[in-house]
């Protein structure tokens, strides 16, 4: 990720923060203007600034400076790339990157105009739109990715934890040997089997001791999960886990089954809990039709991803449209592959994740206060709709049975320890005989 600073406001596009970034696509926009007002981002900068965030950020090389081109660097500060000095047009500046001295990031006087015919169209867009603003963040993760160098390994698994309050920041020594596990602050094995990428939730500015990357606490585990693709789709990993900050309480060994799922599955929940034959309807309809505001949110979240809401949650057609049902493994937790996130369009991506920053999903009715008990009716609604979205399953989906092409065992390995091959599945009704 890259974060552009400019006297004193950062503008991150992955985050959304903007205001201090203006895309030129002809002129030179305003980069005459002093640093501290607008940082003017042509197609050439956005190239050289991938080519420089191409290498690792990690704990590893924290602090770390790179040349971008003749027009500043950039640091690596905690595990993101982060522009630490670009020069205006018309200025010369000279700076030693720390970690090398003998190297200088120099400006050149530029006294021309670079002339970009971008997709043939000749604009000037500025980033106080929604929509350009993604444009650019498009543009801008697409050049980084076209470097060829991910800083994935290569099929190692990466876990992504919700982790909000349940573990002790200050103290990291007190953190699960899980977490730890994964993580380079605890363990620098290049075997380990998997990694960590740890957002905290508490501090946007990431300060000490939250100096992990933030993500905004909203919509319980379904937020974290946004914001990862968001930030990682031009480069995510090969195999991703999604946990709650608490993994074991819906499955006795949810990262051993993970690692225990099949090549050539693209999808599967971790968690042996089923939730059979549930309807939409809960305690909260909408006055206005009566119709529950997670079935009409859960709608919403679909069509962001091309998919009929109505269509796919209410097959039969039914006159009390929420009373439709749904089943799925309980609790959202999964293992999921890039190729099969990659079904879907960073823009489509990118709208789930902006619905999720907006205080409500369909009506001020189902406003979320976060951390606090209420209606949660956009997170909730994800937590039902994973299967449908990245395992293509119907609302409705079968339950795991022996011998059946829902067996579990066409998923998971036998032999592995942590599989759910043959495991037992909580929530079942068993027949007697």
């Amino acid at each position: 990720m890259i974060e552009i600073e400019a006297g004193g406001r950062k503008a991150q596009c992955q985050a959304g923060l903007t205001g201090a970034i203006a895309w030129a696509s002809v002129a030179p926009c305003l980069a005459a203007e002093p640093f501290g007002r607008s940082v003017c981002i042509t197609p050439q900068l956005m190239y050289k600034l991938g080519q420089a965030a191409s290498e690792f950020c990690n704990n590893q090389n924290h602090g770390k400076q790179k040349c971008v081109g003749n027009e500043g660097f950039i640091a690596c500060v905690y595990n993101k790339w982060t522009v630490q000095q670009l020069c205006g047009v018309g200025t010369r500046c000279q700076s030693h990157p720390a970690s090398n001295r003998h190297v200088i990031c120099g400006c050149k006087i530029k006294y021309f105009i670079f002339v970009i015919l971008f997709f043939g169209v000749s604009m000037i867009v500025f980033i106080n739109l929604q929509t350009s603003k993604d444009i650019v963040c498009n543009f801008f993760l697409r050049t980084i990715s076209n470097t060829n160098h991910s800083q994935w390994r290569k099929n190692r698994l990466v876990i992504v934890p919700a982790v909000h309050n349940e573990i002790d920041w200050h103290k990291p020594t007190t953190w699960p040997q899980w977490l730890r596990n994964g993580l380079d602050l605890f363990n620098s094995s290049l075997s380990r089997s998997y990694d960590v990428y740890l957002y905290q939730r508490l501090d946007p500015y990431s300060k000490s001791p939250f100096n992990w990357p933030y993500c905004k606490n909203v919509h319980e585990e379904a937020g974290v999960y946004l914001k990862f693709i968001y930030d990682f789709y031009y480069d995510l990993p090969d195999k991703m886990l999604f946990v709650h900050a608490k993994p074991q309480q819906h499955s006795l060994y949810p990262i051993e089954a993970a690692q225990c799922i099949r090549n050539d599955v693209y999808y599967a929940s971790v968690n042996n809990i089923w939730f059979g034959k549930r309807p939409w309807i809960a305690a909260n309809p909408d006055p206005i039709d009566n119709i529950t505001l997670m079935y009409k949110c859960a709608k919403r979240i679909l069509s962001f991803f091309g998919i009929d809401g109505e269509a796919q949650l209410n097959p039969t057609d039914l006159k009390q449209k929420d009373m439709s049902i749904y089943s799925t493994m309980c609790c959202a937790q999964f293992y999921v592959r890039k190729e099969r996130i990659h079904h879907y369009t960073y823009g489509q991506w990118s709208a789930a994740y902006n619905a999720s920053l907006e205080p409500y999903c369909t009506s001020p009715l189902d406003r979320e206060r976060p951390g606090l008990p209420g209606v949660k009716s956009f997170g909730s609604s994800f937590e039902f709709l994973w299967h449908i979205i990245l395992g293509l399953e119907a609302p409705d989906m079968p339950e795991p049975r022996a011998k059946t092409t829902s067996d579990l065992c066409h998923l998971f390995r036998s032999s592995c320890f942590g599989t759910l091959c043959n495991a037992m599945v909580n929530g079942i009704r068993r027949s007697s005989t």
